[in-house]
């Protein structure tokens, strides 16, 4: 929960709430709040255009969506998806996908190692559906698509990036931890925004960049200073957005905040 995604088109999905194996989705639409989508958490259809606000829809999959993880190449599933819009009729969907990889795909976050997931899709009847080629590049170490490509029947494609995330990271290992403090207060204390302190750790081979994003005062003239945090490892890739205030004695110390 609390995980969240953006892309270059100006997509923002967000988990909001699990619910044994469902998960709720808020989406939105570059500054627009969205709704809400209700899908499985192992389905790897990625969700769909955001919808409007306030709005909610479910997505119900039948079929082998199972087939398709762990992922692997050649791994292939028809899939028969229903979509329940709020106060909307409902829209049956075919998606026969098989996937492909693993490949490396560079996008500004960085360089992934990435699946391709191809699916044709057809929503409604084959006489007066709407059909589209979907690709979906997943990244296992974000835990999410990192490009998503769309063809229509006439050919024309667009395609959009993972730009941003917001990740839900656990504790650092104690020989990670004074790396990145130590980062962390090079960074805040002499680093204009926008620039990174790097640091590495060889005992657990973590490696991480902390980056000032704003600084401002608070009462009674004390600097604060928004961050941004990414942590990389072979496995996983975190972003994380944090805050600290420099005390007197000129240490950095992180406060909570939403």
């Amino acid at each position: 929960m609390g995980e969240s995604f953006r892309f270059g088109d100006g997509r923002l999905l967000r988990v909001a709430e699990r619910d044994g194996d469902q998960l709720t989705w808020q989406t939105a639409l570059g500054e627009r709040a969205g709704g809400r989508l209700r899908a499985p958490m192992a389905q790897l259809l990625p969700p769909g255009t955001p919808l409007p606000a306030g709005a909610a829809e479910l997505r119900q999959v039948t079929g082998g969506n199972a087939a398709l993880w762990p992922l692997a190449a050649g791994r292939e599933a028809l899939l028969r998806v229903t979509v329940q819009p709020d106060n909307a009729a409902r829209v049956d969907e075919v998606w026969s996908c098989a996937t492909a990889g693993p490949q490396s795909l560079r996008i500004a976050l960085g360089e992934f190692t990435t699946w391709r997931l191809g699916c044709d899709v057809l929503r409604g009847t084959a006489a007066t559906g709407r059909a589209e080629h979907i690709v979906a590049h997943y990244a296992p170490s974000v835990r999410y698509f990192i490009r998503l490509e769309t063809s229509d029947a006439s050919g024309a494609t667009r395609s959009t990036d993972l730009t941003d995330l917001l990740t839900i990271d656990g504790p650092l290992p104690s020989t990670s931890g004074g790396r990145r403090d130590a980062a962390m207060q090079a960074a805040l204390e002499s680093l204009p925004s926008g620039r990174d302190a790097a640091w590495r750790d060889p005992a657990s081979g973590l490696t991480g960049k902390v980056r000032p994003i704003r600084t401002f005062k608070v009462d009674g003239g004390r600097f604060c200073r928004e961050f941004e945090e990414d942590t990389t490892s072979a496995q996983r890739f975190d972003r994380n957005r944090r805050l600290a205030c420099r005390e007197a004695a000129g240490e950095w110390v992180e406060i909570e905040h939403s």
